[in-house]
């Protein structure tokens, strides 16, 4: 099979998604890319790269957006899937919220998507997509009509509301009888915008998720965690086998009972309610894990500081064997019992709020992350 890679440009490809799909495409073997330049509109974009593709012997053509970068194998993996349309794990933004743009809810009457918010492993059906990365066997284009992509409006007189050209582009497939359409969860794809989006997928205004990023770089042989303060974006991530493929047992220790209630549910899984002066108490009779995450959710508990509480962990957890990641570190008073601690390494990284590592045994330290962001401390 011979895959046509397009990247459709208002003017030309930029940089960045052109190497990119060069780079998919010499991995591939049989793959050639091209560009389809319009400046009018998406619709036209992506209709005039198709009408170039069906004058090739091409047998599937991959969009790939002008700021989307795939990885080396995304087309291997797409192709493999077998299936009329599929896509790869686009992440995007909007109002601050990042999301995976494979639809895990779809209501076409009142035009209702509901997006992924996590990665996910393997190959899943999904009711419709975003075209940023998208594998579309020759058939498809040879049984739709034209226009392959369009952007229609509906008014009423209580509402006026329009359907995008990727989600317009899945309705047609799914009603032309082509379907199903699939999603590939292990092509994971960059978007940029004014950071590459792949590193997150949380919303980058709320600053309770911005350790994700520090956590995906820590999860290989990890097969044990122990979590003070479990969150939305924490403890997904510690359950996602994509990021933790070792984890056996994850701890979580909450102060709230019905934030406990709003954690995931899996074996691997354990929560505990305790009073937030317990937190220590709790530490010292339990083994010590591979990786302790401190947050202890938010700044306050019953009008108390949390931030005391996890300076104490901090300390509690020094010259043990456990590798301590601590959320809100630019925080003074948890940067000063970072500072006294006797941790053999420690490194910083961004976004902001700074998240930091503290190795207890110099062999195990880490400091691939961001050199942008990341800087060494010495203990006091």
């Amino acid at each position: 099979m011979t895959i046509a890679v397009c990247i459709p440009a208002r003017n030309y490809p930029s940089f960045p998604a052109l190497e990119a799909a060069k780079e998919a495409c010499l991995h591939y073997g049989d793959a050639k890319v091209f560009s389809a330049q319009q400046a009018h509109n998406v619709c036209v974009t992506r209709n005039k790269g198709v009408a170039m593709f069906l004058k090739t012997d091409c047998s599937h053509l991959l969009f790939v957006d002008n700021d989307v970068i795939m990885p080396p194998d995304a087309i291997e993996k797409l192709v493999a899937v077998g299936a009329n349309v599929v896509t790869g794990c686009v992440p995007s933004i909007t109002n601050g919220q990042i999301f995976i743009m494979a639809a895990t809810g779809y209501n076409k009457e009142n035009r209702e998507i509901t997006w992924g918010t996590f990665w996910f492993d393997g190959v899943s059906e999904v009711p419709v997509c975003g075209c940023g990365c998208i594998l579309i066997r020759r058939e498809v284009f040879e049984t739709l009509p034209f226009p392959w992509f369009r952007w229609p409006e509906y008014y009423t007189d209580e509402k006026h509301y329009y359907t995008s050209e990727d989600v317009t582009f899945c309705e047609d497939v799914i009603e032309g009888g082509l379907g199903p359409i699939m999603a590939h969860g292990d092509v994971r794809c960059g978007h940029l915008r004014e950071v590459d989006l792949s590193d997150y997928v949380i919303p980058m205004s709320n600053a309770f998720g911005s350790h994700l990023k520090t956590l995906h770089k820590l999860g290989a042989g990890v097969e044990s965690v122990m979590e003070f303060g479990g969150g939305m974006f924490s403890t997904p991530a510690f359950l996602d086998r994509s990021v933790f493929p070792d984890l056996k047992i994850l701890t979580t220790i909450e102060t709230e009972t019905s934030w406990a209630k709003k954690l995931p549910h899996d074996d691997r899984l354990t929560v505990s309610v305790w009073d937030l002066d317990k937190m220590v108490s709790v530490a010292s009779k339990m083994d010590v894990p591979d990786l302790v995450f401190i947050d202890c959710a938010t700044e306050y508990y019953k009008g108390r500081p949390t931030f005391k509480t996890r300076c104490d962990l901090i300390r509690h957890y020094m010259n043990t064997t456990a590798t301590v990641v601590v959320h809100d570190a630019d925080e003074p008073l948890i940067m000063e019992a970072i500072k006294s601690a006797t941790y053999d390494s420690v490194v910083f990284n961004g976004p902001n709020p700074l998240t930091a590592v503290l190795f207890n045994a110099a062999k195990d330290a880490d400091h691939s992350f961001s050199p942008q962001r990341s800087r060494q401390l010495q203990p006091a």
